[in-house]
């Protein structure tokens, strides 16, 4: 069955409420808030405008400072019913995006937006466009260099879930490459689809490596790249998909006094999931949907001992297995 028109909006509210991180000065989305179920345009925007809504009224009520959002895929195209190309005038939520250029500017922070152009012209799911990133080049060229600049985008920039990358990922990658000694850079995507890619898990940091392509080929950053998280409740699920399952469904991103950041995701439930030890461990069964029968936090070089598993009539437990 289709999931409520609420379901995104909900996951949000639920993990706003249990994540315990009190005021938000900046919230920014990567793209496709609506649903790849919206039979049209109009539920596509409708469902997308239902988070919008949320966010306003949370802006209004003191708890967030302000917010932006950016484009996914599914804004553009017209049998994932956002249609963005032709309706972009006819509803609110889709005015409100932010293709390309600066979203929110203060002495602290920048973040700037870099959606998914791509679809305008080619309708290609999984690249950027030319243009964009000779854009993302130049702005970057004149950026401040005293503030952390936080990317949102949608793609990511590995080659992810078994089979897709972005052909002009190593442009991207090549321009940031050529900023990160003066300027900090956080690049965030947000195309959550499975919980098998373990880069949903784990971050990269200057001097990581990340695969590119079907052939292996691997890229060095000097720049920090993250999943943003995935508020997806019943999309993609079942077997080799999943984003329903996927645990960091929000990341709250610190700015220190010395201007270090700190970055720590929170699951639905609230539990904080570190990029450094204690790393949160949960022992779950099932597969699509899962059933979380333990979690607890361990530091390197801990063990752990796993829960009872309840008796299945007809099916023997043959044992646990690790999937990040």
């Amino acid at each position: 069955a289709a999931p409520s028109r609420d379901g995104a909006t909900r996951n949000l509210k639920t993990w706003l409420d249990n994540s315990g991180v009190g005021y938000v000065d900046a919230i920014g989305f990567c793209g496709d808030m609506g649903s790849a179920y919206a039979s049209d345009a109009e539920d596509f925007w409708t469902w997308t405008g239902s988070v919008m809504d949320y966010v306003d009224s949370q802006i209004d009520a003191g708890k967030i400072g302000d917010a932006v959002y950016t484009l996914g895929n599914h804004e553009w195209f017209p049998w994932a019913g956002g249609d963005y190309l032709h309706e972009y005038a006819n509803y609110e939520s889709a005015q409100k995006l932010r293709q390309i250029g600066e979203g929110i500017v203060t002495d602290d922070y920048i973040i700037y937006c870099f959606g998914a152009g791509s679809c305008v012209s080619t309708e290609s799911r999984n690249d950027y466009m030319e243009e964009d990133i000779a854009e993302l080049d130049a702005w970057l060229a004149t950026a401040p260099t005293d503030t952390p600049i936080f990317i949102l985008t949608h793609f990511p920039l590995h080659f992810w879930y078994n089979t897709r990358y972005a052909p002009h990922a190593v442009d991207v990658i090549d321009v940031l490459n050529k900023y990160s000694d003066d300027h900090e850079i956080i690049f965030f995507w947000g195309h959550n689809h499975s919980d098998y890619d373990d880069s949903y898990y784990t971050p990269k940091f200057p001097g990581d490596e990340i695969r590119v392509d079907a052939e292996g080929n691997m890229r060095t950053l000097n720049f920090t790249y993250m999943g943003a998280g995935c508020t997806s409740d019943a999309e993609y699920t079942g077997p080799g998909k999943g984003s329903a399952s996927i645990f960091n469904k929000g990341l709250i991103v610190t700015i220190n006094a010395d201007k270090t950041l700190d970055f720590t995701y929170y699951t639905l439930e609230g539990e904080a999931m570190y990029v450094e030890s204690p790393w949160l461990v949960r022992f779950r069964a099932g597969y699509g949907n899962y059933d979380v029968l333990a979690s607890m936090y361990v530091e390197d070089g801990e063990t752990i001992e796993a829960p009872e598993v309840s008796e299945l009539e007809g099916y023997a437990f043959a044992g646990w297995y690790y999937w990040n």
